[in-house]
């Protein structure tokens, strides 16, 4: 299977990041369904509608459904960390994402996983990139 094949789920802080932010992880989303990976949708766009419960099993529902989590790391996020840990916890593989300059807890970085790769950037919009290229 090669990753384009892949259900993606694509997961970076919410809470108290800027609309700019915000902005930027919903056009990478839109870049990495237009290289060829079907995107799974966030509770973010919805959670108006949901409590904190239905928002955290609403998450979990997505994780079970993707092949793959990909995450952003650089912004300290509880529920990104959870998320990554549910995702190993039932056999996903998880690619993270955290800007070269970034404070990252070691907790993210040092972290050993068959199936997780954590990975150092330059700009967030490397990410399709990379993506991308690892279908070769």
């Amino acid at each position: 299977m090669t990753l384009t094949a892949l259900k993606v789920y694509f997961s970076h802080p919410i809470n108290s990041m800027s609309e700019e932010y915000i902005n930027a992880m919903h056009n990478i989303s839109t870049q990495l369904s237009e290289v060829g990976f079907e995107i799974l949708p966030y509770a973010d766009k919805i959670k108006k509608k949901l409590s904190d419960s239905d928002i955290y099993h609403y998450d979990m529902a997505q994780i079970a459904a993707c092949d793959l989590l990909v995450c952003i790391v650089d912004k300290g996020s509880t529920g990104v960390g959870m998320e990554i840990k549910e995702a190993l916890h039932i056999g996903k593989s998880v690619i993270a994402f955290h800007l070269n300059q970034s404070h990252v807890s070691p907790m993210v970085t040092g972290m050993k996983h068959p199936k997780y790769d954590c990975i150092s950037i330059v700009d967030y919009h490397q990410i399709p990139a990379i993506l991308k290229s690892m279908n070769h």
